[in-house]
């Protein structure tokens, strides 16, 4: 997407964002180190590089419009949002309905990990003496909005804008495809204890058994189908929305329903 003035303004005005000029400058934009961002196909990777050598790697997720998704889904040019009411771990807010996305976007390939958060120049208040350049970083909302903010400023030699995605991009690049419980095409096998399917794909609740409390380093299970890693256990992920019931008519480009009582918790960067 190209880079947008009034895109990153509002960013700062929602966010509270604040540049701090003796920690970062402009000038010190982001790298394109591999892949192409023209005319990417499903699970192209791209990656961006800082100045100091950190890197951020983005998967594409082709519009439900596209020739790749069309092909893929049998000519119908929406996925399904949500879930049955009759599938394991259902929860009661998540109608299924049809969502068309008529743009395509780069999601990040992991959650935002420490090392990448404090690569743009930001602080981490309480990074606590376990913390690892490889774990999730863990902040408030309006510090994620800051966070791509300052990679817009970054990006702009590359016109790349970012944001935090959408609930219905989320669980779009999460699916990659599948309408199963979990995005490698199986379906939960418990609900509260320890299921075998879920194992192949993340960090959940039984893991405290053996210790492992707390967030862990990411990309340590299988990507999904478009090659995005962690879309299911470890930490909940932001997105841009206002959370609140879905609808059971086609959405096309969703943003959340108008008022909500708190942010959607689930998603991963945008570009």
């Amino acid at each position: 997407t190209k880079y947008c003035v009034n895109f990153k303004l509002e960013i700062r005005q929602v966010f509270g964002y604040e540049s701090d000029e003796s920690e970062w400058h402009p000038k010190d934009g982001l790298e394109l180190v591999n892949g192409s961002l023209k005319d990417p196909k499903p699970g192209d990777v791209v990656t961006l590089k800082f100045t100091n050598g950190v890197e951020l790697a983005f998967c594409w997720c082709p519009a439900t419009t596209s020739k790749d998704w069309m092909l893929k889904s049998g000519g119908k040019d929406y996925f399904m949002m949500g879930c049955p009411t009759n599938e394991l771990g259902a929860v009661g807010d998540e109608t299924m309905h049809p969502v068309t996305l008529t743009k395509g976007f780069w999601i990040a390939q992991t959650p935002i990990t420490e090392r990448q958060y404090l690569a743009a120049g930001f602080k981490m208040k309480d990074r606590s003496f376990v913390a690892r350049d490889e774990l999730p970083v863990e902040v408030a909302w309006r510090d994620g909005g800051g966070y791509c903010a300052r990679l817009s400023e970054l990006g702009r030699k590359l016109q790349l804008n970012f944001y935090l995605p959408t609930e219905a991009e989320w669980e779009y690049a999460c699916r990659a495809g599948t309408t199963t419980a979990l995005n490698s095409g199986k379906d939960l096998t418990s609900k509260f204890k320890k299921c075998k399917n879920l194992d192949e794909l993340g960090w959940y609740t039984p893991w405290i058994s053996k210790g492992r409390i707390g967030p862990r380093p990411v990309k340590c299970f299988k990507p999904n189908a478009w090659g995005v890693h962690d879309m299911h256990g470890n930490v909940p992920e932001w997105c841009i929305d206002e959370y609140g019931p879905l609808p059971s008519t086609l959405e096309v480009n969703p943003a959340g329903p108008k008022y909500g009582y708190a942010k959607t918790s689930l998603a991963e960067l945008v570009s």
